[in-house]
């Protein structure tokens, strides 16, 4: 399989499988937030509304009773306009409690209830103050099974308005368990997919470009070894860049195996036409019986340098070869870097993909506070009915001392004190509870905020995983430059090695022509020894000159191992 479908089959994992996650996590956050937005514009006004209608409730008959005991003397006159105003306010909040979703059937009886109490709270009233005490305890004997009666309508409603918030709280648990599974799911996922990119990386790519780099550094710095190779049973694209170093290997290790035994044979032959040289320049004397053996070693040199002048030849066409192959690989190296940087563009926008799920579950945890804002608010409300209660508890003392001090005719007032103290305990009561159920919502809203905090961790993390992974991306970028460098360094070898072989060819061609006068300066020797002479002082000079070249190109084969 190539490197490029690995790498599209990972990046196409983690953005489906990121993509897919995310989509998950943002409808439960989106569920999340309807049940806080439900909870906090619906339930928690409802109770708010439950909770201050109780209390209007229980302001109408203390101010009623009050006025009823006081007989509406000075001073204690307002009872009716006070009544009147916790009146209004019970139906407003009937209205209001109608306008949150509160069924009819619920609402309908305790506004008719109202309405009778307050109309018999009131006649009560102007009986005592009108006709006395006797008139008015008949209309107290009426009065208390409305009291009762409205007591019960009220407590039916707190009941389901404790219900609705308990619910929407259950719902909220439910959504935010469902959101911590999905997370943990979601980022072992990714996690998971990076640990795997990360392995891929550096086991498939890493190592092997480490060792296609160490092999090119090696020959580059002048101390190559020509037999090692690259694996290729791999395919990808860097097994046909292998593929092209191990062709470009044998090619040059060809070469320089041709040149090591063409520069041993030139030393040879240059050594020994010196040496003839300079026998012939010490005894020219002796030239007429030496022309045969000359003619012998002018063919056979005229041969070897023909020889060595095809062999260089082939030196250059190879050298041509090694060119080509050498610019093949580079190629593959910057089709690989081009990969490499499609790769750091799917990494970052990872990363952006990651920063956007941050910001939502940072959205998400606002919300929560905000519920935790208002399950406050709520406490601060029972704080006050509680306060309301033990007014009403010290009111109702007040009606028993009156009553007590009325004798016969305040055993009404006693009756009615009684109730209101009743009232009163249960209002402490219904508060307790209405406390026990913030204190619970307080402590999950603060849970939820917990958890949205070890979220926000996770996202961290996450976010220095996908860093991580994008810098190893770059490393391996920077590995590739370096052996792109290796294989221009190496280029540039084959280069000088080319204007070498050029320099030896030229010179092997001048042997070949001072060979063939010298062969035919054979059949003239018995004419001109002195022309001999000068050609073979010639000779010698280019034998020289043959023999620095070659000892050159020799040392700098030398430098490969082959």
């Amino acid at each position: 399989m190539k490197i490029s479908t690995k790498f599209n089959a990972i990046t196409i994992g983690m953005i489906a499988t990121t993509s897919l996650l995310m989509f998950l996590t943002l409808s439960v956050l989106g569920d999340i937030s309807e049940r806080v937005d439900e909870q906090q514009n619906v339930n928690t006004p409802v109770i708010v509304s439950s909770l201050s209608l109780q209390k209007d409730v229980v302001q109408i008959q203390q101010w009623l009773t009050d006025i009823s005991a006081t007989r509406g003397a000075p001073g204690f006159d307002d009872g009716f306009d006070e009544a009147e105003k916790y009146y209004s306010e019970a139906k407003s909040e009937l209205d209001s409690l109608k306008a949150l979703g509160i069924e009819d059937d619920i609402l309908d009886p305790i506004s008719k209830d109202l309405d009778e109490y307050y109309q018999m709270g009131v006649d009560m009233a102007n009986a005592y103050i009108s006709s006395g005490t006797g008139a008015g305890n008949k209309f107290m004997e009426e009065f208390d099974p409305y009291a009762v009666k409205m007591e019960s309508s009220v407590e039916v409603l707190l009941e389901e308005a404790d219900a609705l918030v308990e619910n929407g709280n259950t719902k909220i648990s439910q959504s935010i368990s469902t959101l911590i599974r999905r997370a943990i799911i979601s980022f072992s996922v990714i996690l998971l997919i990076s640990i795997f990119s990360f392995f891929v990386s550096r086991n498939v790519i890493m190592k092997r470009i480490s060792n296609l780099s160490g092999i090119l550094g090696d020959i580059a710095e002048g101390d190559g070894d020509l037999t090692k190779r690259v694996d290729v049973s791999s395919g990808d694209e860097l097994s046909v860049m292998a593929s092209y170093f191990n062709t470009f290997a044998d090619t040059v290790s060809s070469i320089v195996s041709s040149i090591k035994e063409l520069s041993s044979q030139v030393v040879d032959s240059s050594e020994e036409l010196k040496s003839i040289a300079h026998i012939s320049t010490a005894s020219s004397e002796e030239a007429s019986h030496a022309i045969e053996e000359i003619s012998r070693s002018a063919s056979s040199q005229a041969e070897q340098t023909e020889y060595g002048s095809r062999k260089l030849s082939e030196l250059v066409s190879a050298l041509e070869e090694s060119k080509h192959q050498t610019q093949n690989l580079s190629s593959s190296f910057k089709q690989v870097n081009l990969l490499v940087d499609e790769g750091l563009e799917v990494i970052n926008h990872l990363s952006d993909t990651t920063d956007e799920s941050s910001v939502a579950t940072k959205s998400v945890h606002g919300d929560i506070v905000k519920t935790s804002e208002s399950s406050q608010k709520i406490g601060e409300a029972s704080n006050l009915i509680m306060s309301v209660s033990e007014q009403t508890n010290l009111l109702a003392l007040n009606a028993a001392i009156e009553a007590a001090r009325a004798g016969e005719h305040g055993k009404g007032f006693s009756v009615v004190a009684e109730e209101i103290r009743k009232l009163s305990i249960e209002s402490a009561d219904s508060t307790r509870i209405i406390n026990d159920i913030v204190a619970e919502l307080q402590f999950n809203a603060n849970n939820a905020v917990s958890t949205m905090n070890r979220v926000e961790e996770i996202y961290s993390r996450q976010i220095e995983n996908v860093h991580l992974t994008e810098s190893k991306y770059k490393h391996i970028r920077d590995s590739l430059e370096s052996s792109n460098q290796a294989i221009l360094a190496i280029s540039e070898s084959s280069f000088k090695i080319e204007q070498v072989a050029s320099e030896v060819l030229d010179t092997i061609q001048t042997l070949s022509a001072i060979s063939e006068e010298n062969s035919a300066g054979t059949e003239e020797a018995s004419v001109s020894i002195h022309q001999q002479t000068e050609i073979i002082s010639k000779l010698e000079s280019s034998s020289v000159n043959l023999s620095n070249l070659s000892q050159n190109l020799q040392s700098l084969v030398e430098q490969f191992q082959v």
